[in-house]
């Protein structure tokens, strides 16, 4: 029977409030989220606009409190490792080898239990259906059957044998991460409010099993409000169960459901794509009511669409940390208002946030980040006093950091200091800068503030700054032929570049710290200032991981008498998005990939400062199309020497090389590099060896080509190369021919799958640092408890 006052449940929909003790509990529940929801100061809900319009509407004229659509919550900041299960996450790398769309994913939550007889019906009904699928058995998921149970104990006799090598069965999988996957072309779900708006975010159709509370209801939305799915209602039988999954993986009723969850997943991603989007709008306003509510008001937060399969707290521990008195504990941050270096800060503070500290961002006006694009941190501007464009010449960039280090000076001191009477000096835990910012550390030294440096290269560069003086007290700086013309190398004494650095093994001269000719010691200078900040604070903070650089941070521990946190890789505790990049991404290179098959793809970026001359442009474009490789080509404005920022990507590419690559490359300004990298098709990397950029491949398993152009790219390049033997440096003049040469060596030789094999263990080391009880974790754990005591 239809409840006409709230269409278009049925009776059958609704949470049933009977006589037994289950129905009993559902009333006292529903009267307990009405009365919370009563007394708080507005409600936030976990849905969109696009999704349920109607309902909104009729939720705002019935409520005497503001409602706050701003979800997909998972869209703006994915939960990852806060599951309460250990995620099996080598089901990734089992969905890369099957094709677009083809595998049944199936998972009944955290909470839902069947019984032996319906896991057997359901078991079988899969296997009769010759759809390949991940389907996870979680311990416990069947009634009766021991928590402590194997998935592989609670499956039929003989299931196994049934359809394997088409299918896997893990105890618990990385739920959003699967449902993105390009492989997966349909979800059997209990129908959970989380598991039901994930599928819809990612345009997966549903095959939908409800158990209890609203997933019945949500069932009803998917099947004949948004006819994205249907239930499979009744008795399971492996026969109906076979015929389900066939009509929704095979049959032109699927492929209709499919279109529409596609459609769908646009209007998602519209909702969440920008200021203008609705729930980012709606993020806005709630960030304002936060703001003005008066501190004795009661906020609640009512997440009515909250389903019973959502994690219930993060595994990383994000207690309220607070101060004296009780008020929350503030980190201050300040970044250097570079890509590369705002990334990691951002990253951190993300990891921060979760943990419970507020975060007050400091930041110069050059570069200054959107606070829209961050609404749960507070921005404090500091005039830098810097005008003019936007140097391009790497000594420029160094002399302009120098130069707006000074410039704040002032203005900084007059901003903290507002700060710490605002907030009281109890309240504030210490502030996080980056090292290239010394007069940072020196007015926070004159205002008391402990301060810890964030370092943004690797272990290794830090220990070469650190050793400076001696490189240039030994001889080995400054080093002959640097910053001449490359035909003029040839002339000089290579020997003495290629001479070993014994101090600081595995370099030799060439690969050291570089910023080209500099007669004014520029270089010098900045790698002065540096040390000078890490050894004016109370640690150390490092973007690396202990299997990646277990030598070397030992040998930091030796030379430094503070803490060294070794807390990366800080990008996956806490991905930097869209929210952080200064140039604007353009994501339609993700569904590009998609096409692809598994590592057949060349990713090309040389990142957000290095420039390239025209001939090297030239001469990198026409080896790529002679290679016959697939590829995606980040050509960001600005790249080539002498060009504007305005200019487009496609101006600065030879004349007929598009026509030469039609149909295998893709370009494009600026891409998601994160999600690029993570991507199956991806199978190399081209880059300059920026530290982000090497950490973010290493963690993703993809091997590289290195082109170092300045800084500490050369000692990362000799890393990637005789180290972890993950790649291998594109030395000397850029030559078609070579380049060529290069590409297939990466991505079709045999060389180059060894270093994609050795680059997948890297991956998994990187992984179980990340893991609860990992030394990265453990680092983050020991990073907090030092910010409370300091």
């Amino acid at each position: 029977m239809p409840v006409k006052e709230l269409p278009p449940f049925r009776v059958r929909d609704l949470m049933h409030i009977g006589k037994d003790s289950h129905d009993l509990m559902c009333e006292a529940a529903a009267r307990l989220v009405t009365a919370v929801t009563k007394l708080s100061s507005g409600l936030i809900l976990n849905t969109f606009d696009a999704l349920e319009r109607r309902e909104l509407e009729g939720l705002r004229r019935d409520l005497a409190v503001p409602v706050f659509d701003i979800g997909p919550l998972h869209k703006f900041s994915p939960a990852g490792d806060s599951s309460l299960l250990r995620q099996d996450r080598s089901c990734l790398e089992w969905l890369d080898a099957w094709p677009p769309e083809s595998v049944l994913y199936v998972s009944f939550g955290s909470l839902a239990c069947m019984s032996a007889q319906d896991l057997v019906e359901t078991a079988w009904g899969i296997a009769g259906s010759g759809v390949p699928f991940l389907w996870v058995v979680r311990p416990g998921l069947v009634r009766g059957c021991a928590g402590e149970a194997s998935q592989h104990q609670q499956l039929p006799e003989g299931f196994e044998a049934a359809t394997r090598g088409r299918g896997r069965v893990v105890a618990w999988a990385p739920q959003e991460e699967v449902l993105r996957h390009r492989a997966v072309g349909g979800f059997w779900t209990h129908n959970g409010w989380n598991s039901a708006t994930e599928s819809i975010c990612e345009g997966v159709p549903m095959l939908c099993r409800p158990y209890f509370g609203d997933q019945t209801g949500n069932t009803r939305y998917v099947e004949h409000v948004w006819r994205v799915g249907f239930e499979v209602g009744g008795d399971l039988e492996r026969g109906t169960v076979e015929a389900a999954i066939r009509r929704l993986m095979i049959d032109k009723d699927g492929a209709e459901m499919r279109a529409r969850a596609g459609e769908l997943k646009k209007a998602a991603a519209v909702c969440t794509g920008g200021k203008g989007g609705s729930s980012c709008m709606a993020i806005d306003k709630l960030v304002t009511h936060i703001m003005s509510l008066q501190a004795e008001r009661y906020w609640s937060t009512a997440l009515c669409r909250k389903s019973h399969d959502a994690p219930a707290a993060p595994t990383m521990a994000a207690q309220s940390n607070t101060g004296h008195g009780g008020r929350r504990c503030h980190v201050l941050l300040f970044p250097l208002p570079y890509q590369g270096h705002i990334n990691p800060m951002f990253q951190l503070a993300g990891l921060l946030h979760a943990r419970g500290f507020a975060i007050t961002v400091f930041h110069t006006h050059y570069n200054a980040p959107d606070p829209v694009r961050h609404p749960h941190y507070r921005f404090v501007p500091v005039p830098d006093g810097m005008s003019g464009p936007a140097p391009v010449a790497i000594l420029d960039v160094v002399a302009h950091i120098i130069a707006m280090g000074r410039a704040c000076e002032a203005a900084f001191r007059d901003r903290l200091a507002a700060v710490l009477e605002e907030y009281s000096r109890d309240a504030v835990a210490c502030l996080v800068a980056d090292t290239h910012l010394l007069p940072v550390f020196e007015v926070a030294r004159t205002l008391s503030v402990p301060t810890l440096a964030l370092r943004t290269g690797s272990a290794a560069s830090c220990a070469c700054f650190l050793a400076y003086p001696m490189l240039f007290e030994k001889g080995y700086l400054p080093v002959q032929g640097i910053g001449a013309p490359r035909s003029f190398d040839r002339c000089i004494v290579e020997s003495q570049r290629d001479m070993p650095v014994p101090e600081l093994p595995p370099y030799r001269v060439r690969d050291l710290v570089d910023v080209g000719e500099d007669h004014l010691g520029l270089e010098r200078e900045l790698i002065a200032r540096a040390v000078a900040a890490m050894k004016l604070s109370s640690g150390v903070i490092l973007n690396t991981f202990d299997a990646l650089e277990r030598r070397e941070l030992e040998r930091l521990r030796r030379d430094l008498a503070m803490p060294v946190f070794d807390i990366g890789p800080l990008h996956k505790f806490s991905p930097a998005g869209e929210s952080s990049s200064l140039l604007r991404q353009d994501r339609t290179c993700l569904d590009w990939l998609d096409a692809w098959p598994l590592e057949s793809v060349l990713y090309v970026s040389f990142g957000s400062l290095a420039c390239v001359s025209a001939r090297d442009l030239a001469e990198t474009a026409w080896g790529i199309a002679a290679s016959g490789v697939p590829f995606l080509w980040a050509v960001r404005p600005g790249l080539v020497h002498g060009s504007s920022a305005d200019d487009p990507d496609h101006r600065h590419l030879p004349n007929g090389f598009e026509a030469a690559t039609r149909g295998r490359g893709m370009v494009v300004a600026w891409a998601p590099q994160e999600e690029v990298l993570r991507h199956r098709a991806v199978g190399g990397f081209w880059t300059h060896g920026g530290w982000n950029s090497t950490a973010e491949s290493v963690c993703e398993g993809v091997p590289m080509l290195c082109c170092p152009c300045f800084g500490d790219q050369m000692g990362n390049a000799r890393y990637v190369g005789h180290v972890w033997r993950v790649g291998f440096e594109v030395g000397g003049e850029l030559e078609r021919g070579s380049v060529e040469a290069a590409i297939r060596r990466l991505m079709a030789d045999t060389d180059g799958a060894e270093m994609r094999a050795r680059a997948g263990e890297l991956k998994k080391a990187a992984a179980e640092c990340t893991r609860k009880g990992g030394s990265s974790c453990l680092a983050i754990d020991k990073l907090v408890a030092h910010m409370i005591t300091m």
